[in-house]
């Protein structure tokens, strides 16, 4: 059965049948045009990014009364945070980041089925399930990127003497609080953020790492050298396609 899962939240669950499968997108390159006087045809600058893309479900579902059922499949798509995780049995292999912004109306028909399309903002990254995987290390190593994009990960560093990492071409000084205690600083490559979870709470720790870069994942093999008192490194590689 075809179905769709969003924010944690099956399409089914809610009573939902989909109609008709998803196009798949293809997302378009964010340019920047320029029209020069004396010159035939635009100037196309790219800075290497996409646009969000609209990923549409076309759904029915039978109640009676249809208007119960409807707020309950309303309720769920617009109390969903911001950005919250997209994935269907389509491509069970990728999901998405999609916010539903709202619109959708719901058909009425005979009071006893509701139809309707609803609509999703997606990023344009489909978003790998195996790059949610942690990778361990202790010491040298590699991380093999099987895509062709550059990925931006989540690193975790575990350890109460300070070390250095090096991954690919970026090395990085990893200064814990103390050495008494054992520690687990997380570093975001894409937010250039670090903290550490103390008592549920997340503490900035970004004077922890030291660093002129960010590690970025680059297509095909990257190396992994840990010296130091550093005693785990776990790297989510966050892999992504178009």
């Amino acid at each position: 059965m075809s179905d769709f899962t969003f924010n944690g939240i099956s399409a089914s669950s809610m009573g939902l049948n989909i109609e008709r499968r998803p196009r798949q997108y293809v997302p378009r390159k964010r340019l920047t045009t320029h029209q020069i006087p004396g010159r035939s045809g635009d100037l196309h600058e790219w800075d290497g990014s996409w646009e969000n893309f609209a990923m549409l479900y076309e759904c029915w579902f039978k109640s009676d009364p249809v208007a119960a059922q409807a707020h309950k499949i309303k309720t769920w798509l617009s109390t969903a945070p911001v950005g919250a995780r997209l994935e269907d049995t389509y491509d069970e292999e990728i999901y998405y980041r999609a916010t539903y912004i709202g619109g959708a109306n719901i058909e009425n028909i005979h009071d006893r089925y509701g139809r309707f399309t609803v609509s999703f903002d997606c990023a344009p990254q489909a978003c790998l399930k195996s790059g949610d995987s942690a990778l361990t290390f202790e010491s040298t190593g590699y991380i093999q990127n099987p895509t062709d994009f550059p990925a931006y990960p989540l690193i975790e560093f575990t350890g109460s003497v300070s070390g250095s990492i090096q991954i690919g071409s970026v090395h990085m000084q990893i200064l814990f609080p103390d050495e008494f205690t054992e520690h687990t600083i997380r570093l975001d490559c894409a937010l250039r953020e670090a903290w550490e979870l103390a008592d549920g709470q997340e503490i900035p720790t970004n004077t922890a790492v030291v660093s002129r870069e960010f590690p970025v994942l680059m297509p095909g093999q990257n190396s992994v050298k840990i010296t130091g008192g550093i005693d785990t490194v776990r790297v989510y590689p966050r892999w992504w396609q178009l």
